[in-house]
């Protein structure tokens, strides 16, 4: 047998040692996020729309209730979610002082870090919270600055930098506020820009930069606002425009930003099917925005109303349709990869019943998703709690090892079968050497070849 012939399966089996341990080790993945809890108020009561407003931020949740009686008809409510002795439960409960019927206390909700904010637009007003040792405890009420009507209907906080809309003032505004020893004190009066649609401060979205401002009203489809910090004040960087669409189409009535991304919901658009409702992903360049990607379902329905909610996180982009299979709700997700979003996984309610309107309100915290169900219970509503998709295991997580491993593991069995494959030519070269020196003491004109007996018996007899 040539040496080639037993060398060379040695040599195959080597290299592919060496170029699987080159492959990136990566696991089986999914990309349904997973529920994991289901959570009502503790005093739950039908019609408090308990998950009409929704926000996170790490693994702690604010969600109001702003129908709750307990205070007085519609006074309101607003309570923290957290993950306390390893499970999801509420963990306070939230009172503006002086809320009183009709407040609707915890129609807006924001959260960053320690500082929590609430909306009572009917007392135009908003109630500041901070968390001290544990508890969370009332740092400011804030009333509007004249007679801003709806003022708290939408909020955000960053910080020490507080947005509040007030949609209804004339034709809308937006106050910004900063904080300082504790002190909240108006900084800004943001007035609509002259290309803005109505009801200015419908929704509002601030990312430690940006202060995106969306505007819809019955005469347009909506417009969103974005402004920049500029000597001391805020100023208008554009005005964005809904790509397409008709008059009331709510473009604008949901509004994310991050950087130099901005998620607008469009929740009344009908295209080709009634009320099914858009999202649209645009992207700034410089001062100027553009959109980027039009964000759709697997299917679109008649009165899904996609864009109702609308979040931005490392998570991805999560879009609330409430109005899914007859009003069930769900909430669509999307990952942006190489530079689009693409939809990677749809959350539905386990048990989810018409008229649920799960996906009205949704937020991202670190590695968790909550998402507002206000319509369950006869509206006493409940907040879904979801845990994230089995990611892809990336090198040195898991069961898997390091590349590096991997490599010195590869060279390793290269070396290993390097050394069997010379090692057995040593031996092959070593049984030629003897056969040739055998056979150089054969009698002239015998043969090795022919019956394996008869050769064994001249072999034998002959080294004798």
């Amino acid at each position: 047998m040539a040496v080639g012939s037993i060398t060379g399966p040695f040599i195959v089996l080597a290299l592919s040692l060496l170029l699987a341990s080159l492959q990136p080790s990566v696991a089986a993945s999914s990309t349904a996020w997973t529920e994991i809890a289901e959570i009502k108020a503790s005093d739950a009561s039908s019609y408090s729309a308990f998950g009409f407003s929704v926000a996170a931020d790490a693994t702690t949740a604010i969600v109001g209730a702003y129908q709750s009686n307990k205070m007085g008809d519609d006074a309101g409510a607003a309570y923290i979610i957290s993950l306390k002795n390893d499970h999801w439960q509420q963990t306070a409960e939230l009172a503006g002082s002086g809320i009183a019927a009709q407040s609707a206390f915890g129609k807006a909700v924001d959260i960053d870090g320690d500082t929590v904010v609430v909306g009572a637009p009917h007392d135009t007003a908003v109630y500041v919270f901070v968390d001290v040792s544990g508890q969370w405890l009332q740092q400011a009420k804030i009333q509007a600055p004249g007679s801003a009507a709806g003022f708290g209907s939408s909020v955000a906080v960053s910080g020490d930098v507080l947005v509040i809309g007030a949609p209804q003032a004339n034709a809308g505004r937006v106050f910004i506020f900063h904080r300082s020893a504790g002190v909240w004190m108006l900084n800004t009066t943001l007035s609509p820009p002259s290309e803005s649609a109505g009801y200015f401060g419908a929704a509002v979205a601030f990312d430690s930069y940006s202060v995106a401002v969306g505007a819809h009203d019955s005469f347009s489809p909506g417009t969103v606002s974005v402004f920049i910090p500029r000597s001391g004040s805020w100023a208008v960087q554009s005005v964005v425009h809904a790509p397409s669409g008709h008059a009331n189409d709510f473009f604008g009535g949901a509004v994310a930003v991050d950087g130099e991304h901005m998620l607008v919901g469009a929740s009344h658009h009908s295209g080709d099917h009634s009320l099914s409702g858009a999202a649209y992903a645009f992207t700034r360049t410089g001062t100027v925005w553009t959109l980027k990607q039009t964000l759709e379902p697997d299917t679109v329905a008649e009165g899904q109303m996609l864009g109702a909610s609308v979040c931005l996180c490392e998570a991805g982009a999560w879009i609330g349709m409430p109005g899914y299979a007859e009003n069930q709700g769900a909430a669509v997700v999307f990952k942006l990869k190489q530079g689009r979003w693409t939809r990677t996984a749809m959350a539905t309610a386990t048990g989810g019943d018409v008229g649920d309107l799960f996906g009205f309100a949704l937020a991202v915290g670190a590695d968790v998703a909550f998402v507002g169900s206000y319509g369950i219970d006869d509206e006493a509503g409940r907040v879904l709690v979801f845990g994230p998709p089995t990611a892809p295991t990336a090198p040195g997580d898991g069961n898997n090892l390091p590349m590096s491993m991997l490599l010195l593991l590869g060279i390793a069995a290269f070396i290993l079968v390097a050394l069997v494959v010379v090692l057995l030519m040593i031996i092959a070269v070593g049984l030629a050497l003897a056969l040739i020196a055998l056979t150089s003491l054969l009698p002239r004109g015998s043969s090795v070849h022919g019956d394996g007996e008869e050769a064994l018996e001249t072999l034998l007899s002959t080294a004798v």
